[in-house]
């Protein structure tokens, strides 16, 4: 309680950013941002990024318009932007056809591009 009061009474708007959520297992800490979540700070921006859906109440928020979600398509690159990116890392030595069937099998996205 007395961490929601602090985090309600911060002087100026604040995100806290919970990376890898997947991979969090501490039942105290599910527990302490399921608590977050539940209370909703005012000053408070929560991001999860996550590869599966966090254990919170997602149907709520969604419906009370509390959440955005980025999904893995809204992140993914269009034909013709795939093409653009594959054609300027390999010196214009793509077709636009193998290009096309690369982004299909590949998926590619910001993520998996180096």
């Amino acid at each position: 309680a007395i961490l929601i009061n602090d985090l309600d009474n911060l002087p100026q708007t604040s995100s806290l950013v919970l990376d890898d959520y997947h991979l969090l297992y501490n039942v105290d800490v599910l527990q302490l941002t399921r608590l977050i979540v539940e209370q909703n700070p005012t000053n408070l921006n929560l991001v999860i990024v996550s590869r599966t859906d966090p254990l919170l109440p997602l149907p709520r928020l969604r419906l009370s318009q509390q959440m955005v979600e980025i999904r893995e398509q809204d992140l993914r690159f269009s034909d013709q932007e795939a093409l653009e990116l594959l054609r300027m890392r390999m010196a214009n030595k793509l077709d636009e056809r193998t290009a096309d069937e690369l982004n299909r099998q590949v998926r590619v996205s910001p993520r998996n591009v180096r």
